[in-house]
């Protein structure tokens, strides 16, 4: 029996602690809909609220808060309200404690989404700070607002917003918040898979409107284009664009339609961006980068059509996010060869020779990872064509890194059974075709048997992971050819003891299923 005494690694925020105590002052059930408006909550949040409450019960030993046809109980009332007390009693305020820089980013990016001014009140209550503390970290946040090129405004009774037309806010929210939490947990938010830094718990959880944003991330899957997708980052600006779109919408008169032009035309930005109409600076840089690695390393490199083409790609892709101030954080190699520092060299001293400040300015990282691309295509000469398993290959990182992933694993098995998806793409019904997927982002939605997570897909001892993942994979029967399985199901029929005309009349539609489907195959 539990003794509502236990040590619990989960931390109840102010929101679910009211909410368990509501529901235990109140005889212990409840309808979703009328506590969601008693709460000033959505249900969404609710539902969220009460997973997070039932992690802490597990901890307990005590059942779940139970949700059955709007109706929300929670079993054991007693047990429940005495494990309920000792956390509180034994919580001190460092529990819900940020710090001075927390503080500051979280009401900074709460300001650069928001469209109508916020109370000092709010912040206070999010923040569990007095009045003074959070008038003192907005004062800072004026003058980081100046160096932005915006401008912090308090407005009388109302509370503070931050003022700019165009999307300049949605671009600086977004450079933020990349800064400040893992990107990866919008998507285990998006899968439900509930595993959050504790900032990332305060900004998802406060900064957006929870059903907002799973309306905004559904309609990004969409519509985002199958046959050339989009790298992720550009794929979480545009769900930031749409989720702007429907607050702004839901704002109605009061919304500034210029603002919202100005998203639509940023959205539209990005697929035509995903569309590459002109490519020719990016196609004439790539020609002269190969013919100075070619020139560098002679006889070492062979250049394929697919190689250039995806390296155009990539770097259009740089090019529109330096344009518009969305330089990723950057990744860092350890422990670099001698070749890999003379190709970055390289390649450096081209994008600065050709004059354009716009190559000039390409970031360190970007460098590593082109020459990482080039370097990539030495692993994959020479490799045996044969058959192996199939790997689903998903980056975070965008196409090159997929393409530097695939030809590591061409030591492993053939090019035609390596695959790409992209983070948003991917599903478990998916998944289960491949004997592994290879991803650098955690996928809590696919069977952990199949992930196989990457930290560093640059590291050298990739391929050495993944063969060790492959030796304990359970081995599957081969598969029998089509003619083999058509004679065993014949045998099948005639052990059946079947009368004639049945067994005749089975077996011809059998041979005409498998006839169907080799016809079907050589087309």
């Amino acid at each position: 029996m539990a003794t509502g005494k236990k040590y619990t690694a989960t931390k109840l925020t102010q929101r679910e602690i009211d909410l368990l105590s509501h529901l235990l002052k109140n005889g212990a059930t409840a309808s979703l809909s009328n506590l969601a408006q008693t709460m000033t909550l959505t249900e969404n949040q609710l539902r969220y609220a009460i997973t997070k409450i039932n992690r802490f019960l597990t901890e307990q030993s005590l059942r779940w808060v139970t949700l059955t046809h709007d109706q929300i109980s929670v079993p054991q009332p007693q047990e429940t309200q005495t494990a309920l007390n000792y956390f509180v009693s034994h919580t001190t305020p460092d529990k819900f404690r940020y710090s001075e820089v927390q503080k500051r980013r979280f009401i900074l990016l709460k300001l650069l989404l928001a469209d109508q001014p916020i109370p000092t009140s709010y912040f206070m209550e999010a923040l569990y700070s007095s009045r003074t503390t959070i008038v003192k970290t907005l004062e800072a946040i004026r003058s980081d607002c100046q160096l932005m090129g915006l401008e912090l405004q308090h407005v009388r009774r109302a509370g503070y917003l931050i003022k700019r037309s165009g999307f300049q806010k949605i671009l600086h929210f977004y450079r933020l918040l990349t800064q400040t939490i893992n990107l990866r947990e919008i998507y285990s938010f998006y899968y439900q898979a509930n595993v959050y830094s504790k900032m990332g718990e305060l900004v998802l959880f406060n900064v957006f409107n929870l059903d907002n944003l799973v309306v905004a991330l559904e309609k990004t899957s969409r519509y985002a284009p199958k046959d050339k997708p989009l790298d992720d980052s550009d794929f979480f600006l545009l769900a930031i664009l749409n989720y702007k779109i429907i607050i702004l919408n839901e704002l109605g008169h009061t919304a500034d339609q210029q603002q919202l032009l100005a998203i639509a035309e940023l959205a539209e930005q990005l697929f035509t961006n995903t569309q590459n109409e002109d490519l020719t600076i990016e196609t004439d840089l790539v020609a002269k980068m190969n013919q100075a690695v070619s020139e560098t390393f002679p006889g070492r490199f062979t250049l394929s059509e697919e190689f250039s083409r995806s390296l155009v790609h990539h770097l259009r892709h740089v090019f529109f996010r330096h344009e518009n101030g969305l330089v990723l954080p950057e990744s860092s190699l350890n422990n670099q060869s001698d070749q890999a520092v003379l190709l970055q060299d390289t390649i450096g001293q081209i994008l600065h020779a050709t004059g354009n400040r716009q190559f000039a300015q390409i970031s360190a990282g970007e460098v590593e990872l082109i020459a990482a691309y080039y370097l990539s295509e030495v692993e994959k000469i020479n490799h045996q064509e044969r058959p192996q398993p199939r790997f689903l290959v998903v980056c975070l990182e965008g196409q090159m890194m997929a393409q530097v992933l695939r030809n590591k694993l061409l030591a492993l098995t053939p090019r035609q059974n390596i695959d790409f998806a992209a983070v948003y793409q991917v599903n478990a019904t998916q998944a289960n075709t491949y004997d592994l997927v290879i991803s650098t982002v955690k996928l809590p939605s696919i069977d952990q048997q199949k992930l196989v997570y990457l930290a560093n897909g640059l590291s050298e001892n990739v391929v050495a992971e993944i063969a060790q993942r492959l030796a304990i994979l359970p081995q599957a029967k081969p598969k029998l050819a089509d003619e083999e399985r058509r004679h065993a199901i014949h045998g099948i029929l005639a052990d059946a003891d079947l009368p004639a005309a049945v067994y005749q009349k089975l077996r011809q539609q059998i041979d005409i299923l498998f006839e169907s489907a080799a016809t079907d195959s050589v087309r």
